[in-house]
């Protein structure tokens, strides 16, 4: 038999499979023994003003699963839709070249940590590795992978929101929203993408382990498992993702079994790169890039003001944490100080603060971009719950508002998406490139393309893309040269080695410029330390230039070389 409660609404009989009445922390009404009277009235009261019904059930879905799956699918047909333009564009030789350049190295076999530098953990490389293998080195491959992670990070996204806010408009539209501020210049391979995919799997996974009416650990083993893989990839968000996960599953009362199997998760992806960096010898090298290294060299370059490099286009990244709290603050007003009971609110609020503590020590818009996936489950919650007793009228009219707002980020997506549309492209030896805002590229790999396969090379300073496009051998151990975040040991042994075993050297005058390296890194004391300028010194009077292009200089290994000592 059916009843309606004050709002109108279809309440089932417990006794007939409905959903028992619950309070925040999970464990059924009826059999809380240890609560007095007032407060299980209490507890009634404020789940009832939550759902909108007098029957204390949890949330329902407003749309069937038939809906939510529908939901699903038209944000992943919008994510590949809103990255599609960008296969083929490349706007810099820089940050996408790190995955590319170590997971190639490593299918030539080369070894991770020992015969070439990186400060990340195995997890990214890993993955850049095995897409390689499957489906080539080639450029289109590489993109693909791009825009797979993008993607899965926001289904993920789509989930996670629709799992707090028992809607399908509602997580598409912030999803939607997110990608066009987000993608177009930063559509490329990299790892926080992956770190994002992982840590929004993991954040869906722990909102659906606290919607189990019986509290098991297979669903939060699998949320610790993908918090783990992303410390693996990026150490500090990865880290702040297991931290919420964990952290989501904290309750001694009845929740024992989920945190352990939380915790055991989190500990798998972790245990295993370990043993493969054990396994291929590569352990102290290691603890010297992905540790010793970041704590001395990484960090103190990269502080920017919050948001730096934001415009109108961007504004609501830029506003996306500052105005976060409010919303919370709002829900709290409203329901009182035992919506912190709410399993979901508090998880809510730990992967937001996730989000927003990763974005550190570089807070620009571009790392803002990367973790702003982690906040919109607390906008989707409070959104949801604030809303909840508007006519339907207002809502559709505060979501056109909203949507309005965001029209300047939607004509700037469509302008950059039709100019990486039109670009022509340029033949590579990795495929067809759309070189957007260096019209000198296409003639530096032109030109390599004319040398000998047999001849090495060192791209400078900071081009660890162009090896990858070029499918050229680039010498030194280290791709990456940036004052005070390139030690002198890193100079010197890089000098070395050029004047060994390269060839040619190709390098970017506008990235040598102490006034472009000032620009990019503000926090830089000194853009031209001595190790540089001794570098740079070096590598000029041992390489002899045979054409100039723009931005770039090709210079040849003289022969005989002259005694140029690189610490000279």
């Amino acid at each position: 038999m059916r009843r309606r409660n004050k709002a109108g609404r279809d309440v089932g009989d417990p006794t007939q499979g409905d959903t028992i009445i619950r309070p925040p922390n999970g464990a059924p009404l009826a059999d809380r023994s240890d609560l007095a009277d007032g407060e299980i009235g209490q507890l009634k009261r404020l789940l009832n003003d939550m759902t909108g019904g007098d029957s204390g059930e949890r949330p329902r879905s407003r749309s069937g699963g038939g809906s939510r799956t529908i939901g699903l699918a038209s944000v992943a047909a919008l994510a590949l839709a809103v990255c599609f333009p960008f296969r083929h564009a490349v706007y810099g030789l820089g940050d996408e070249g790190i995955l590319l350049r170590g997971g190639a190295e490593m299918l030539a076999g080369k070894k991770l940590y020992t015969d070439f530098f990186e400060f990340y953990p195995p997890g990214g490389l890993l993955i850049t590795q095995a897409w390689l293998w499957v489906f080539g080195h080639s450029f289109a491959a590489a993109r693909a992978l791009a825009i797979v992670s993008i993607v899965g990070a926001s289904c993920f996204a789509y989930l996670a929101c629709a799992a707090v806010s028992e809607s399908v408009l509602l997580p598409a539209g912030l999803v939607g929203i997110w990608l066009v501020t987000s993608q177009g210049r930063w559509t490329i391979v990299d790892h926080h993408w992956f770190t994002t995919c992982f840590s929004m799997l993991a954040a869906w996974l722990s909102f659906a382990g606290m919607r189990e009416p019986k509290p098991g650990p297979r669903t939060a083993f699998l949320a610790g498992l993908a918090s783990g893989a992303a410390a693996m990839v990026t150490p500090t968000r990865g880290a702040l993702a297991t931290l919420a996960a964990v952290g989501s599953f904290v309750d001694f009362r009845d929740r024992k079994v989920q945190l352990a199997g939380c915790i055991v998760g989190v500990a798998v992806v972790p245990v295993l790169c370990l043993a493969y960096i054990v396994a291929n010898g590569e352990l102290a090298a290691a603890y010297a890039d992905i540790i010793a290294f970041p704590a001395t060299s990484y960090s103190g370059i990269q502080g920017v003001r919050f948001a730096a490099e934001a415009t109108g286009p961007t504004l609501a990244l830029a506003l996306l944490y500052p105005l976060a709290p409010i919303l919370p603050l709002i829900v709290i007003a409203r329901y009182g100080r035992g919506v912190l009971e709410d399993r979901l609110f508090r998880s809510c609020l730990l992967f937001a603060a996730a989000g927003f503590i990763g974005a550190f020590p570089r807070p620009d818009i571009v790392h803002i971009a990367f973790t702003a996936p982690l906040a919109l489950p607390l906008l989707a919650y409070c959104t949801s719950r604030v809303t909840k007793d508007w006519k339907a009228r207002f809502v559709y009219a505060t979501g056109t508002i909203a949507l309005a707002l965001c029209l300047p980020a939607a004509l700037s997506y469509l302008h950059d998406a039709r100019a990486a549309w039109m670009t022509p492209t340029s033949a590579t030896a990795a495929g067809p490139i759309s070189f957007i805002g260096d019209p000198d590229a296409p003639g530096i790999f032109a030109w390599i393309e004319k040398t000998p396969r047999a001849d090495a090379f060192l791209f400078y300073p900071y081009m660890p893309l162009a090896p990858f496009i070029a499918q050229r051998r680039h010498v030194s151990r280290y791709d990456m040269f940036v004052p005070e975040y390139t030690p002198p040991n890193q100079y010197a042994d890089a000098c070395a080695t050029a004047n060994a075993r390269a060839t040619w050297l190709v390098l970017d005058r506008t990235g040598m410029d102490p006034a472009t390296i000032r620009a990019v890194f503000p926090a830089v004391r000194n853009p031209n330390p001595p190790e540089k300028m001794a570098f740079e010194r070096a590598i000029k009077g041992d390489f002899a230039l045979v054409a100039s292009l723009g931005r770039y200089e090709i210079r040849e290994r003289v022969t005989p070389p002259p005694v140029q000592p690189c610490g000279g």
